[in-house]
């Protein structure tokens, strides 16, 4: 066979070999723009400076409540922290801090609460809590988080709307009582890069959140 004849099967094998080649670098293009993408989308809510590691979670797991609000659900943890460090907990998302709780006041955020299980075996128990932060001026970009807190007496539960976090932290300093953060909702007006990738990403951000 001369060289001629074998012509057409070298440039049909170097053909393969590059079409296989420009699949493989699409293949790890694609992943490095997933990679790049789950970042932007990740939650963390963390220590002073980002560490240590709490609760995270993807802005993907999430759905609109009301007009303004993207509610994002964390991932499963039962990781309950002692309220007195509730200043030092910051919100990072994509890797950019987005909240301090160090900056919260009692003029500019609001606790409520809803469902409480009762200890039997004792006069406390753990029930479900809501901290809503910033002023109407200037809303911030996480509006507030939902978690549980606990164990509270039930008088004091029941007096959870009436308190801020002055008081909160004050009737508990010399107890045991630990909170738990379960999802977190953010503004969606601050975060309409983050909307937009959602939608890119083929997220339904029309769904409704839902609570586990």
């Amino acid at each position: 066979m001369s060289a001629s004849d074998l012509a057409p099967f070298v440039a049909a094998v170097l053909k393969d070999r590059t079409v296989a080649g420009m699949v493989q670098e699409n293949k790890e293009l694609k992943s490095k723009l997933t990679d790049s993408d789950n970042e932007r989308l990740l939650v963390e809510v963390t220590g002073q400076h980002g560490l240590p590691i709490y609760y995270k979670g993807s802005m993907k797991n999430g759905g609109r409540s009301g007009d303004n609000h993207w509610c994002v659900h964390l991932e499963e943890n039962n990781t309950f922290l002692p309220l007195i460090i509730l200043p030092d907990l910051e919100i990072w998302l994509g890797g950019t801090l987005v909240h301090q709780f160090k900056y919260i006041t009692d003029s500019s955020t609001r606790l409520s609460g809803g469902l409480f299980q009762v200890d039997n075996e004792s006069d406390g128990g753990i029930g479900s809590i809501q901290v809503t932060t910033g002023a109407a001026r200037y809303p911030p970009v996480v509006y507030c988080i939902f978690g549980k807190i606990g164990p509270m007496l039930r008088t004091d539960y029941e007096e959870l709307a009436m308190m801020d976090v002055t008081q909160l932290m004050d009737l508990y300093q010399n107890r045991p009582a630990l909170i738990n953060v379960g999802h977190i909702m953010f503004d969606k007006t601050k975060i309409r890069g983050i909307m937009a990738l959602l939608e890119k990403l083929g997220t339904d951000i029309m769904e409704p959140f839902q609570p586990n």
